[in-house]
């Protein structure tokens, strides 16, 4: 079973616990751009099918579709599905995927199907739906999108006279800030503490760069690792920065920001 199918037939079971439905359909959409990331569907929807909107307090959030409905609008289930939503997201590993460890590419037509493709981007055809790389291709962001292994980035463009082209790639731990931000709930203050660890700053020095205490900043990583499900700084720094590419950024925006280039430690 696909991740699609399962987060589908999971949330269709949970709703008609409440709303008897036939069909659901859904579709997540990231908070910068509102570009959908993630469509998964059970059942049959219709154009007549009842809508749910769902939004966190940082813009990232959902739409279902439910068919078959007898109420038209069950809004009645937004803080529930919400909750649910993000419990799936959640169970993503926050972390680059790493199904595909290059680029990819894929050339697909106006009705999503392959019309030329890179070795690389096959693989990452079998982890992201056609109607997401179309839409995505549309915004012309880059745009991280969730798989079953990881974080992908996604990027394309619109060819002439139809179809699109894109590229797709892990996530780096810097293009998966605002992911961890929107969905998996870090705070911004948070954000700038794991900003500061990627770029190989120690406890002691993140909190004089915060002017902060090293009893808060120690409070700040705890709070980073229960959210994120690791045990420590080293977990954390190595389900992020799996790429030598990746490290090799980091520490260049290290010395860009006058941390340095100390070795990474635990706090």
């Amino acid at each position: 079973m696909t991740m699609q199918d399962y987060w589908a037939r999971w949330l269709s079971t949970l709703v008609s616990e409440v709303v008897p439905h036939s069909g659901l359909r859904l579709v997540l959409r990231d908070a910068g751009c509102g570009a959908p990331v993630f469509i998964a569907s059970c059942g049959a929807t219709s154009p007549e099918s009842a809508w749910v909107t769902v939004r966190n307090s940082v813009g990232a959030g959902a739409e279902i579709a439910l068919s078959g409905s007898r109420t038209r609008e069950p809004a009645e289930l937004g803080p529930t599905l919400l909750r649910a939503v993000l419990d799936l997201v959640r169970g993503i590993p926050p972390r680059p995927a790493g199904a595909a460890p290059v680029p990819g590419v894929l050339m697909l037509d106006d009705a999503g199907r392959i019309e030329h493709d890179t070795a690389q981007g096959r693989r990452w055809w079998e982890l992201i739906d056609p109607d997401v790389l179309r839409a995505i291709a549309g915004a012309c962001v880059p745009v991280p999108v969730p798989t079953s292994d990881g974080w992908a980035l996604v990027q394309g463009q619109r060819l002439w006279p139809g179809g699109v082209a894109c590229t797709v790639q892990p996530a780096t731990a810097w293009q998966l800030l605002p992911v961890l931000r929107a969905w998996y709930g870090l705070s911004p203050r948070e954000l700038d503490v794991l900003r500061a660890a990627l770029s190989g700053a120690s406890g002691k020095q993140i909190a004089r760069r915060m002017a902060r205490s090293t009893h808060t900043v120690h409070d700040h990583f705890r709070a980073i690792y229960r959210k994120l499900g690791v045990n420590c700084r080293d977990e954390l720094l190595s389900a992020l920065v799996v790429q030598a590419g990746d490290r090799a950024d980091d520490d260049d925006r290290g010395r860009a920001d006058g941390l340095g280039r100390d070795p990474v430690t635990q706090v």
